[in-house]
């Protein structure tokens, strides 16, 4: 009885997988690194909103407190700034109020407007609210 012997296998990757291999390898690589390079534009986006957000809210409240008129006109947004000095996220950012009388005498409806620049795209945020006056 004869047995025959089959020949050795060949171990490892042939060339064609090794290719497929790292093409998934790269295109997963450039997936990431585009990820990565989006998240600081994020970041700086949310920072500049919430910079206009904590103006918008630090005029209501002056102008609930009695500090500002109640009367439309451009605020000053540095005036708010009550955290330490540091360069501001919201380029050109500029508040506007508007206030307008309702019923009963002493109660105004008061709309303040944020505008301002985050890579070099113009974003506007409003909040408005009621405040009285007697």
């Amino acid at each position: 009885m004869r047995v025959e012997r089959l020949a050795p296998r060949a171990s490892g990757f042939s060339l064609i997988e090794t290719l497929i291999g790292l093409t998934l390898l790269a295109a997963i690589l450039l997936a990431t690194a585009s990820m990565v390079a989006v998240v600081p534009r994020e970041i700086h986006r949310v920072a500049a909103r919430r910079e206009a957000t904590r103006a918008l809210e630090a005029t209501l409240e002056s102008m609930r407190a009695g500090q500002l008129p109640a009367a439309s006109g451009v605020v000053e947004p540095n005036l708010y700034r009550w955290t330490q000095p540091q360069p501001p996220t919201a380029k050109g950012l500029r508040l506007w109020i508007n206030t307008e009388p309702i019923a009963p005498p002493g109660l105004f409806r008061v709309t303040v407007r944020a505008r301002y620049s985050v890579h070099h795209q113009v974003v506007e945020q409003a909040v408005e609210t009621l405040t009285w006056r007697p």
